[in-house]
């Protein structure tokens, strides 16, 4: 089953003049999570919520980019470095903002990197605006490297979603080969990475070979595979195998395009939720039904830390590696990852040589659960394959 699979993702490619900096701390693997800086407010989660002795990859997100001038700043101020905070390092005192917090947190345990995560959903026009103009970019690039080194981060994560034509996929290409090159001015060991799309739709824009040379890690978002508001028939949104309600999206695709196209194993980033995709007026549980599109007037959205729902049983198929759970009384349908997927995809990140795994985002884990689990498995695969 995995043959060709394995094939195309062990693959080094002999194109890529950038080596990473890193591929296997601690021959452990990367177990990586999100931070959003909103999360301080409704959810009231906070980095010292975290469980840093299974995380070792940290992406902060989002900073934001003036599409005038090409200038990064942070997207929250009150949040990213002014709200009083205890410090890590001594209670009894107080930090000002999230950054100041993580980096304390960094202090504690130095095997942490932390990355600042630019753009997110629905700012793909401010990464288009500054890439036409050299000038915009190289400041771009100058103030990533200047926001890195003053806040003792270790590198940035471009989340351009997504680039939408192939010139787009060559702006984005030109973006990367920028910063790298500040980066290498600076400090080789500076980490850039991508969050990057899991559907054929989109990877099919990207440049892939021509990216690889300026990232260390291809973030692949296995997520969002399904949703009521696109989607026609209910569906696993993160499976790692298999047809998917009305689509093919899994995982195993998403993975095999990238390693398709010259991106070696230990580069690739298998991306996990930690929510759920509701579904509505959902009459026969399961996969592939029908359910009613007006039955939410949220974006149909649940943290994981909420799941499964009351009166619902949950549900595993360990051929497709999805979750979900179901309501009679309401009708309610939910698809996810849960433990047992968390477990599995750990394995095959490790049987794959893959990098490691991430997770997004933190606040909606449920006393970090799934981040424990995967991470705990990953280890104990990869000490295991090593004897």
């Amino acid at each position: 089953m995995f043959g060709k699979l394995s094939h195309a993702l062990n693959r080094s490619p002999s194109h890529n003049k950038h080596t990473h900096a890193e591929s296997n701390p601690h021959g452990e693997g990367i177990t990586g999570v999100y931070f959003s800086n909103w999360s301080i407010y409704e959810r009231n989660h906070f980095p010292t919520d975290i469980d840093w002795q299974w995380v070792n990859h940290l992406y902060y997100a989002f900073l934001s980019i003036d599409t005038n001038t090409g200038s990064v700043s942070f997207s929250d101020t009150w949040a990213d470095v002014e709200v009083p905070l205890p410090s890590p390092l001594d209670p009894s005192k107080k930090v000002h903002g999230l950054v100041a917090q993580l980096r304390q947190i960094k202090q504690l345990h130095p095997q942490l990197k932390i990355m600042f995560s630019i753009g997110g959903w629905g700012y793909d026009h401010t990464f288009e605006a500054i890439t036409h103009d050299a000038r915009k970019l190289d400041t771009f690039a100058s103030q990533c490297a200047k926001l890195v080194i003053e806040h003792g981060f270790d590198g940035v994560d471009i989340d351009w979603e997504y680039p939408k034509t192939a010139a787009q996929g060559q702006l984005y290409c030109r973006l990367l080969e920028t910063l790298r090159e500040k980066f290498c001015e600076i400090s080789p060991s500076l980490l850039i990475t991508a969050a990057v799309p899991g559907s054929e739709e989109y990877i099919r824009h990207l440049d892939v070979k021509r990216m690889d040379n300026s990232l260390d890690y291809w973030n692949v978002m296995c997520y969002d595979f399904t949703g009521y508001s696109w989607s026609q028939k209910t569906g696993f949104h993160s499976n790692l195998f298999g047809a998917n309600g009305d689509t093919d999206l899994c995982a195993d695709v998403a993975l095999k395009s990238y390693g398709s196209r010259g991106v070696a194993a230990n580069k690739l980033m298998l991306g996990m939720p930690l929510y759920g995709r509701k579904f509505g007026g959902v009459e026969v549980p399961g996969i592939g039904q029908s359910f009613d599109k007006q039955k939410f007037s949220d974006e149909g959205i649940i943290e994981y830390a909420k799941l499964p729902l009351n009166h619902s049983k949950e549900v595993f198929d360990p051929r497709k590696v999805g979750a979900y759970c179901y309501d009679p009384t309401t009708k309610t349908l939910v698809t996810y990852d849960n433990v047992d997927s968390a477990k599995v995809k750990a394995v095959q990140v490790s049987s794959r040589g893959l990098a490691g795994g991430f997770y997004w985002d933190s606040a909606g884990d449920k006393h970090g659960e799934l981040i424990r689990t995967f991470s705990e498995m990953l280890r104990h695969s990869n000490s295991t394959s090593t004897h």
